[in-house]
């Protein structure tokens, strides 16, 4: 099944011990501690006052995980996953785990396989839940439900009073948040899972002719009224692709269902989406499981086409 965190640095565990998983992914012991950096002056080295470095004990080695954070940051042992990680073995019965980090391990994190797939639509649906934290500052401790659909595109999406995922900044009271928000985490992940089944399922209930999907798709996503010829050609790029994804992941060659259509846009978020900046395949990544305002957004539209 397709995982946007396969292509980097992680491993395949199998274990029923959280400290095992962080152990096997080369995540335990790290340790993280605030040191200061400077900057040379006519050969002297300056203190930053406004800047601090995070170094870790990683496999590698002693080195910087973290990069110009703020000296009021709060560095985060990655032991602040084994809580959830816990909660997911004995109550949800999670043996199966992805584990590993990105970008020198500045973002690490743990994704749990739930011990079950079902069916949305006619699609295999496998339900994941992320842990992730990390330590220069780009992204909080994060837990994030993420189903995986069809092999093709992970559709964590938030849903009518039911975000997808919790998020910690790195802050003196977060250790107290985490705390008060594990008391509810396994109610979170089941009103998660129930929504965001219900709301395939009307979705999986709904279908159109490809005409009908292509003039959908304008309507959602409408044509740029001015600007350079390269914007148009983005618009245009976007819905061919996406009803590409759609119309490909449909079981029926003349209809698709409108949970083919999330899917199929989905993919396009995780696949396609123009990702900007010197780490590209990084920030591709972590716009997949952290930022989902896109897809969310389509979902909520192609659910007001079902009402």
């Amino acid at each position: 099944m397709w995982n946007p965190r396969e292509a980097f640095d992680s491993t395949v565990c199998q274990s029923t011990s959280g400290l095992e998983v962080l152990q096997a992914g080369g995540l335990a012991g790290w340790n993280p501690q605030m040191k200061p950096t400077y900057v040379l002056i006519d050969g002297e080295p300056i203190e930053l006052p406004t800047s601090r470095a995070v170094v870790a004990t990683t496999p590698a080695g002693v080195q910087v995980v973290g990069e110009a954070v703020s000296p009021k940051y709060h560095p985060t042992p990655n032991e602040v996953l084994l809580p959830y990680m816990d909660q997911l073995i004995d109550e949800f019965g999670v043996d199966t785990w992805l584990a590993g980090s990105y970008n020198g391990g500045s973002v690490v994190f743990a994704q749990g396989f739930l011990p079950y797939t079902h069916q949305v639509g006619g699609l295999e649906v496998r339900d994941t839940v992320t842990l992730m934290t990390s330590h220069d500052g780009s992204l909080p401790t994060s837990v994030l439900t993420e189903p995986l659909c069809a092999n093709r595109a992970m559709v964590n999406v938030d849903l009518a009073k039911s975000p997808h995922s919790v998020a910690f900044r790195h802050t003196g009271g977060a250790a107290d948040r985490i705390s008060k928000n594990l008391e509810v985490f396994h109610e979170h992940l089941y009103t998660y899972l129930d929504a965001w089944s219900e709301a395939g399922t009307r979705l999986a209930g709904a279908a159109v002719t490809h005409r009908e999907l292509e003039k959908m798709l304008v309507e959602i996503y409408p044509a740029p009224r001015q600007g350079a010829s390269a914007t148009r050609t983005r618009w245009e790029t976007k819905i061919e692709l996406m009803f590409q994804e759609a119309t490909r992941t449909s079981a029926d060659p003349r209809r698709v269902t409108l949970f083919d259509t999330l899917v199929g846009g989905a993919t396009w978020f995780d696949q396609y989406y123009p990702a900007r900046g010197t780490r590209r395949d990084y920030n591709r990544a972590v716009r997949s499981v952290q930022d989902t305002r896109g897809k969310s957004e389509l979902a909520s539209k192609l659910l007001g086409y079902v009402d």
